[in-house]
């Protein structure tokens, strides 16, 4: 059984693709040199399967499968990353986060909000602002990158000098580390109990969870 039919008998065949439309979709992200390449026909390599987990739970699977069969594996999140972030390689598995949308929960009173990796920012916003709040956190890119990937490339925004970076806006965060074992990260705003392992999450671009 090969990474991609392991993977569909994990999380079902319907959240795992290896047709060339499907791969040659997750080349690249945003990154300009990427898509001048191609635009010369230069060979821009693709990932050996793209999936796309609906849940916490297909994502410690696929993390699990990934490293007992010891296959790369590359997080996407929207793909509107500038710096060159993706870098496929067909041996990799390509996690596309855009599935796990949801907004888990909001609390006004608390002012807390909750949201899946793979929610839209440019959604989450909207759904806050219905209560007549705001994240605060409004980069360019706000409509077309995905809240964890806020987190995992330690995001600023056009509001940043009144709200503060993403590091400054994150009350924890939940993750799956490399063996598959689920943890949050941090409890409060600020703590004073030992050092604040939010930060070795945010910027880390997936490598770390």
């Amino acid at each position: 059984m090969n990474i991609a039919e392991a993977l569909a008998s994990a999380i079902g065949a319907d959240r795992v693709a290896s047709d060339a439309e499907a791969l040659n979709a997750r080349r690249y992200d945003q990154w300009a040199v990427k898509h001048l390449r191609d635009w010369r026909g230069e060979a821009v390599p693709a990932p050996g399967c793209v999936v796309r987990p609906q849940s916490v739970e297909d994502v410690q699977k696929v993390v699990r499968l990934a490293a007992e069969k010891r296959v790369p594996l590359i997080p996407f999140g929207f793909g509107s990353g500038v710096c060159g972030g993706i870098e496929p390689t067909p041996d990799a598995i390509l996690l596309d986060m855009s599935a796990m949308n949801r907004v888990r929960y909001i609390d006004s009173d608390d002012l807390l909000a909750s949201f899946d990796a793979g929610l839209n920012g440019m959604e989450a916003e909207e759904a806050v602002a219905a209560h007549g709040l705001t994240i605060g956190h409004w980069p360019q890119s706000i409509a077309i990158s995905s809240v964890g990937g806020w987190v995992a490339t330690r995001a600023s925004g056009q509001f940043s000098t009144a709200y503060g970076n993403i590091e400054d806006i994150i009350h924890s965060i939940e993750a799956v580390l490399p063996n598959g074992e689920l943890v949050t990260l941090g409890k409060a705003v600020r703590a004073a109990a030992g050092p604040d392992l939010r930060h070795l999450l945010m910027g880390a671009e997936g490598t770390m969870g």
